[in-house]
């Protein structure tokens, strides 16, 4: 008889989504080379096997909602600053 014993590991409601490019270019909605140029410059979450790019799904969301909260407040505050100029110039004249 043997000694070895089985394990089972429950991985239910786990998410493993691995994106090729080709999925993370549909997933994003981008070109290609969009995302090609966006990963080297380290702006989209990947990672490389050898030289292939891997996306995981999960990360890739959360990378997107910070993304829309990043320009949402940069949104606000260029209109904020627009605004206040715009009222600093009428007060002036």
């Amino acid at each position: 008889m043997s000694d070895v014993q089985k394990i089972n590991i429950d991985v239910t409601g786990i998410e493993t989504d691995v994106f090729g490019i080709e999925e993370a270019c549909e997933y994003l909605k981008l070109a290609r080379s969009t995302v090609y140029r966006l990963t080297r410059k380290g702006i989209i979450p990947h990672n490389r096997i050898g030289k292939s790019l891997r996306f995981r799904k999960e990360v890739l969301a959360e990378w997107l909602q910070k993304d829309a909260k990043a320009r949402t407040t940069a949104q606000t505050t260029k209109a904020s600053k627009k605004k206040t100029t715009k009222s600093n110039k009428q007060e002036s004249r």
